[in-house]
């Protein structure tokens, strides 16, 4: 998911790894980790081409959702989980650990993009707060 948006030729003779721990998993994990590990590089400053921000979504009776709880999980059945780069708002990841109605599938997918921006903005908005403290004057 990371690595294009790492600028790793800047790094020639380095390798990055990446470790998640879950401690605990109420549903969108992966799409929390992914957040994280973004939000993680960004302040570490670890030299990035884009953001990349993930939601998880569904259909529920009709209704797209994000960050399904357990109920909706349950009603849903199957969920995607979706990563992009905020800049470009190419996908970089797509996941489903089962299958997804075809007729749904459109709708999910646009309803994560939706999401993974208002991710993007809001990492995007910590960011420039976390500098205006860190710069002086």
């Amino acid at each position: 998911t990371f690595e294009r948006a790492i600028q790793r030729h800047l790094f020639p003779q380095s390798h990055i790894q990446i470790n998640v721990q879950v401690i605990h998993n109420a549903g969108g994990a992966l799409a929390c980790a992914i957040n994280a590990i973004c939000a993680a590089l960004l302040h570490a400053a670890v030299p990035m081409n884009d953001l990349v921000s993930a939601v998880t979504a569904a259909v529920v009776d009709t209704v797209p959702i994000l960050d399904l709880n357990h109920i909706e999980r349950i009603k849903a059945g199957s969920q995607l989980t979706l990563a992009t780069n905020a800049l470009s708002g190419g996908i970089v990841t797509m996941q489903s650990e089962q299958r997804i109605n075809i007729d749904n599938l459109d709708t999910i997918i646009l309803t994560a993009q939706q999401g993974c921006n208002r991710v993007a903005k809001i990492i995007r908005q910590h960011v420039r707060e976390y500098l205006k403290e860190q710069i002086p004057g």
